[in-house]
């Protein structure tokens, strides 16, 4: 082998050397950039995320103060005005009902219908809370079966909520036995939507402030 052969092939591997580095400093650079895009399609998703759940909270606070503010002990109803119940029908779900007046739209402010809501907190997995709105006629007509509808809105998934009533200056998640039959004074409503931390609402229900409790 001559030398200039010898330089030749030299300059040869040394080429393919450079080129190799060259590559794999360009497969870094471009493994980077699909990394961080990744990252930040990640942190754009959980930001989009928490502001959804968070916009999901504040709109059933907003529905469930506007029901409570509506609420009313209907007459002639032998059933307690609000029941709260923490474990109702499953381990895992909370119940409250109570009766709202609803105006009629285009008629005169003093007719209104009555109305039975529903809310129902399910707790499907830990930190997968949904909550579920109900409502139907009071008193359902006869031509309704029991298990049947009007209005159906859901929210979530959320990381907790509680719903709690005042009673006798403490709060508790139990009501409508046999000595409350009338409107609570006041409703807790917390929710806690996992980002920036717990939504509570406390509101006074009108009909349950009034002396022996409002009745329509």
């Amino acid at each position: 082998m001559t030398p200039d052969a010898g330089t030749a092939r030299g300059s040869v591997c040394g080429a393919g050397l450079l080129e190799l580095l060259l590559a794999a400093a360009l497969a870094v650079l471009v493994l980077g950039v699909v990394m961080g895009g990744y990252f930040a399609a990640l942190q754009t998703g959980a930001r989009q995320a928490a502001r959804q759940s968070a916009v999901a909270a504040a709109a059933v606070l907003d529905e469930f103060s506007r029901d409570l503010i509506c609420a009313l002990a209907p007459w002639g109803s032998t059933n307690a005005a609000l029941l709260l119940r923490p474990d109702h029908p499953e381990p895992a779900e909370l119940e409250c009902r109570f009766v709202i007046a609803v105006p009629r739209p285009g008629a005169s402010p003093d007719l209104y219908d009555l109305q039975e809501v529903y809310y129902h907190v399910r707790c499907r997995a830990p930190d997968d809370v949904h909550v579920e709105r109900l409502s139907r006629p009071w008193p359902l007509p006869a031509a309704m079966a029991t298990n049947t509808f009007m209005q159906k809105a859901t929210w979530g998934p959320f990381t907790a909520m509680e719903v709690a009533v005042w009673d006798s200056g403490h709060w508790t998640n139990v009501w409508g036995l046999a000595d409350q039959l009338e409107l609570p004074p006041a409703v807790r409503v917390t929710i806690d939507s996992g980002t920036a931390g717990p939504l509570r609402l406390e509101l006074p229900i009108p009909a349950g402030n009034r002396p022996g409790g409002a009745q329509e």
